[in-house]
């Protein structure tokens, strides 16, 4: 998610079990989860390599995590109860912590489990699952394209307040319509960089 490797790197079983202090088991379990959200190509009687992405193609990955996150919005603000509005909260203010402390990983993580917690907490199980690939896959996109344009883009601590009170004042729509607009404004931000110079 840190997006350490390049687009068209190729993924050595044996060299990343060596860095990483593991067997070859798990590096082939998490090389089949990566495949199947879209982060990995593997080819028979090759091995897989770090999925190129186009532009069309980022651009169509944040417009379906837009039209997900956006029912994950509207069903919390529908189905949250108190203990959920109140840890989300708590994650809104460990992101601002970390984009204060300019601490690039901590408030990447920090926003996936924010986004996580959200469709977490509408208990569907087919949203939860499309909405954690779908993160993780525009966080290593945004990432990946920061350290290929060597950007010194610095997170916005107060990124998530609007959203946070949509979705805690109880309007399904509202939260809905913030949810897409925060998705939206995180595109925008990917195809600065872009245009800037990435």
């Amino acid at each position: 998610m840190c997006g350490k490797l390049a687009p068209g790197d190729r993924l050595v079983q044996r060299q990343l079990a060596s860095s990483l202090g593991v067997s070859t088991i798990p590096i082939i379990e998490a090389t089949r989860r990566l495949e199947s959200d879209g982060l990995v190509v593997s080819y028979p009687n090759w091995g897989a390599q770090v999925r190129t992405w186009t532009d069309q193609d980022t651009e169509d990955a944040y417009l379906a995590r837009e039209a997900l996150e956006g029912v994950a919005c509207r069903l919390f603000a529908e189905r949250a109860g108190r203990v959920e509005r109140t840890q989300l909260g708590a994650l809104v203010q460990m992101y601002h912590d970390a984009a204060i402390q300019r601490d690039s990983l901590a408030s990447t993580e920090a926003d996936v489990a924010l986004h996580n917690h959200i469709v977490h907490s509408t208990s569907s199980s087919t949203l939860i699952r499309l909405v954690e690939s779908s993160c993780i896959l525009t966080a290593t996109l945004f990432n990946a394209r920061i350290r290929a344009a060597s950007a010194n883009i610095q997170a916005d601590p107060n990124v998530h307040e609007t959203l946070f009170d949509a979705l805690t004042d109880g309007d399904p729509e509202e939260a809905e319509r913030q949810g897409r607009a925060h998705v939206r404004e995180a595109y925008a931000k990917l195809a600065a960089i872009k245009s800037n110079g990435g």
